[in-house]
């Protein structure tokens, strides 16, 4: 049964259209840096010299190998095949980020009450932990529609088996695998769900999709038995131990209790307000950006963690309500994120857990809307103000003064490419983005593209980490 099918207020669909506007503006102005690099290569190898790149950029240093499968080639090549522009792949983000939006909506509609649906409708919107990676080429911002599916996939199985819901699930979790590893998170969620009986799947659609999956890694199964040092974890260094587990789970604990908050990774409030607005603006602007991010940001942390934890840590029958499976699922995915912290063989970054974003903040939704009932309902209303005021001075900084939106100013932005490479005057690169010959780069930005593909390397530098 519909519990919010009415329409939502106008309002809210002009903030969905300046939202919109935001992202577009901020990945007209997007920079490349070495991840972006990397997938630009991959692309240009497939629409300016006809060649499938079949495998991803380079896995985290310490696991070893490439990430598996053409999916990166695919959704960097075929929108230069349109466009030749560098920005082409970057908007085709932007769009699927608009689409993960519209479909968490559609469920919602179904799932949620109005109040619920509202809320998450803006604070999805607007949170800087999704429309600041919407603007920008790099793996995890794809995972956002991963996520919404995933939730879409689950939602229509949870009474019945459906052929097109698992195979899209399926689907999901092979493609999103092959763009970033922590995809996986999304495959431990499911089996929490399946063995809670949140979710019946369909055997029939999911082996569906797992021959859609298996059929795409042809050309890197073909590519792997020639080049073994392609395949995930070769050559791979890094030691499992006892301290690492648990520092891992710590800071998966601590970015999970992060993404429905305002505490804000240096990636993204990493600002220089001189170039856009002048260098006394930026002597006002910092000192105010740095209280407000390092002391009051921070401390929403306390009270979005004590949230997770208790959605995680309270066992509940098989949900009768729509409201009681979301809380579920929020859980279920949460839960997938801290088991894959246990599993990860290399130091865990804010971006592998980007991927449970939407649960994350759905659960806070749900907790805010049932606070306004409860003793302490004097304090939803503020919280929820704190929450828009945060996000939105958030997003306009990043998108004027974030080095990823920016060309020039403290910590730019630079692309380790030779520019004399066809790539760079073909795809408009010239001009917006600053290139430099990765052999003049100073040894913390001296950068190598790990793509061996002839022309399309660039001058031989000796190679620092990507930034993943």
């Amino acid at each position: 049964m519909l519990r919010s099918s009415r329409p939502l207020p106008p309002s809210a669909w002009v903030l969905f259209a300046g939202t919109a506007a935001l992202s577009f503006s901020m990945a007209s102005r997007s920079q490349l840096d070495g991840d972006a690099v990397e997938l630009l290569l991959r692309g240009w190898a497939l629409a300016g010299e006809g060649r499938l790149v079949p495998y991803g950029n380079p896995l985290s240093a310490g696991a070893g190998g490439y990430e598996p499968g053409p999916a990166t080639s695919l959704l960097v090549g075929l929108p230069l095949l349109v466009w030749r522009d560098y920005r082409a792949p970057i908007f085709v983000i932007t769009l699927l980020h608009l689409a993960s939006w519209w479909i968490l909506d559609r469920v919602l509609r179904e799932a949620a009450s109005p109040r619920e649906r509202l809320l998450f409708f803006v604070l999805y919107g607007l949170s800087p932990w999704r429309m600041f990676f919407s603007g920008f080429l790099w793996n995890p911002n794809y995972l956002y529609l991963a996520g919404a599916l995933h939730l879409w996939a689950a939602w229509r199985q949870r009474e019945r088996r459906l052929f097109w819901p698992s195979a899209v699930l399926a689907g999901t979790l092979g493609f999103a695998a092959q763009l970033h590893p922590s995809a996986v998170i999304l495959g431990f969620a499911t089996v929490f769900l399946w063995i809670r009986r949140l979710v019946r799947l369909h055997v029939g659609g999911l082996a569906a999709g797992c021959l859609a999956v298996a059929l795409s890694l042809l050309p890197w199964a073909v590519a792997a038995c020639e080049d073994p040092s392609i395949l995930p974890g070769y050559g791979a260094g890094a030691e499992r131990n006892a301290w690492k587990t648990l520092h891992n789970v710590l800071r998966g604990s601590f970015y999970l209790s992060s993404l429905p908050s305002l505490a804000f990774p240096t990636r993204i409030t990493l600002f220089d307000f001189g170039p856009a607005l002048g260098d006394a603006a930026d002597r006002l602007l910092r000192p105010i950006h740095y209280v407000a991010t390092e002391i009051v940001f921070t401390a929403t942390v306390l009270p979005c963690g004590a949230l997770l934890a208790g959605a995680v840590r309270r066992r509940r029958p098989r949900p009768r309500t729509s409201r009681r499976w979301l809380r579920s699922y929020g859980g279920c995915a949460v839960g997938g994120a801290l088991v894959a912290c246990l599993a990860i063989p290399t130091t865990l970054m804010m971006w592998q857990v980007l991927v449970v974003f939407h649960a994350a903040l759905l659960l806070l939704v749900l907790r805010l809307v049932e606070l306004r009932g409860g003793r302490w309902r004097r304090f939803s209303r503020p919280a929820v103000a704190v929450l828009l005021a945060g996000f939105f001075w958030t997003d306009l900084a990043a998108a004027i003064a974030s080095p990823i939106y920016r060309k020039g100013g403290y910590a730019a932005v630079v692309a380790g490419l030779d520019p004399a490479h066809p790539m760079v005057r073909s795809l408009g690169i010239a001009g917006r983005v600053t290139v430099r010959d990765p052999r003049c780069l100073s040894p913390t930005r001296r950068y190598r593209p790990t793509w061996r593909g002839g022309a399309a390397a660039a001058a031989p530098a000796s190679p620092s980490p990507p930034d993943r």
